[in-house]
């Protein structure tokens, strides 16, 4: 083992995309649209290097059906589905292999995919969108599709970071100021109301005091500068944290009473959270036992998994499961393991943490998908395990409850 070197991977629903320490981008499982890039349109069960051998990648996104990449030249790229003009070539034709957006610039520094509409920030602190903009998520004053690279309305010089949403956009300025737009229906925009808008907008707490973001669907998580973490937007599973399962149109913190040092958060229908001491603590559904506290009741506010370890150190929240690394290099699971995908060689769920079953302490990155996971270790070696349908897992027709080596 150990032959083949990865940097960086994605799971996302139905398929996998990788980075190798050489630059090189690989790709396995769902191939709908042609979203992995190898020039065909059927599903592959094995990786295979995208069909421009290029070795200069640098980061990618994962939007439903089409993927976005950036290469070290500053070049921005996308194949898969492009229905909604979401690859930004000027066309709405599927490309099953890379296609560079329309403009080429060289200036990109980083892409966030979202349902159809994507969002890109450049090196002098623009910000682009392009795509599906039926509620205004491209946020350049009108609600129609654009099929090129088009600037956010405020023409604003100082974006740092972007979160594209199913159809509302997040954006963090570098005054940390944090600012919305798009489909408002749930109150994701956080701006006191449930209207929609096409162009940026505040939200509610106007004070420059934001750091991170992140959004899931039609939900809103956003950290700020007091380690406080609030939520707002749909609220139906309670992964808001804020004592209620009722929708919110502003920000509101996390309901703990516990001193504010929260450092890390993963959202889908639960979420999962980590505290400047290491401890870990979820919220919202809990039907497969994913909060990990022991229990398969739902909970409105932040609880801790069950062994109070001080020791983690990254997370992910998968559909219906979550994984978590320690300190020590180990990697741990728990919630629904019908498929395998706790890694513990059974198909049993779990409501506690859970080791997987190799026991190894080298792991340092870790990706939940829907049903399966993906994980590098210190080596450059990467496992999966876990849901194989499309061949997401890239080991042929092979399913593993235990971790298993990708060629």
């Amino acid at each position: 083992t150990g032959s083949t070197l990865w940097s960086k991977t994605t799971a996302a629903s139905g398929h996998t995309i990788a980075l190798r320490s050489d630059g090189s981008l690989w790709s396995w499982g769902s191939n709908c649209g042609g979203l992995l890039g190898r020039g065909t349109d059927g599903n592959h069960s094995f990786p295979a290097q995208e069909t421009t051998g290029a070795t200069d990648w640098s980061f990618l996104s994962a939007g439903a059906g089409y993927t976005m990449a950036l290469k070290a030249d500053g070049t921005l790229w996308g194949w898969g589905n492009n229905q909604k003009e979401q690859l930004g070539d000027g066309t709405t034709i599927n490309r099953q292999t890379p296609v560079q957006e329309s403009t080429q610039a060289t200036d990109w520094l980083s892409v966030s995919a979202g349902y159809f509409h994507t969002l890109a920030l450049k090196t002098d602190g623009t910000l682009w969108g392009w795509g599906e903009n039926s509620a205004g998520q491209l946020g350049d004053g009108s609600n129609i599709e654009k099929s090129v690279p088009t600037q956010e309305s405020s023409k604003a010089t100082n974006w740092v970071s972007i979160a594209a949403g199913g159809d509302h956009t997040l954006a963090l300025q570098s005054n940390g100021s944090l600012w919305s737009w798009g489909d408002n229906s749930s109150g994701q925009l956080g701006d006191g109301s449930n209207s929609s808008r096409n162009s940026p907008g505040l939200v509610s707490s106007q004070a420059n005091e934001w750091s991170s973001i992140s959004v899931t669907g039609s939900s809103s998580i956003a950290l700020k500068t007091d380690n406080t973490l609030w939520g707002w937007g749909n609220n139906w599973y309670g992964q808001l944290g804020t004592g209620t399962n009722s929708n919110s149109n502003i920000p509101i913190k996390e309901s703990t009473e516990e001193p504010a040092d929260w450092v890390m958060a993963s959202s889908s229908n639960h979420t999962l959270a980590r505290k400047s001491d290491n401890t870990l603590w979820s919220w919202g559904s809990n039907s497969w036992g994913q909060m990990g506290d022991g229990t398969e009741t739902d909970s409105l506010i932040p609880v801790q998994e069950s062994t109070q370890a001080t020791n983690w150190t990254d997370l992910s929240s998968g559909g219906q499961h979550s994984v978590a690394l320690k300190s020590d290099g180990t990697l741990w699971s728990w919630g629904a393991g019908h498929s395998g995908q706790l890694g513990t060689g059974t198909a049993l769920s779990s409501t506690t943490p859970l080791q997987e079953m190799t026991q190894a302490t080298d792991w340092i990155s870790i990706s939940s998908g829907g049903a399966h996971t993906v994980a590098l270790k210190q080596e450059g070696t990467l496992w999966v395990w876990g849901n194989n349908f499309y061949g997401r897992l890239g080991t042929g027709d092979s399913w593993y409850s235990v971790p298993g080596e990708i060629p």
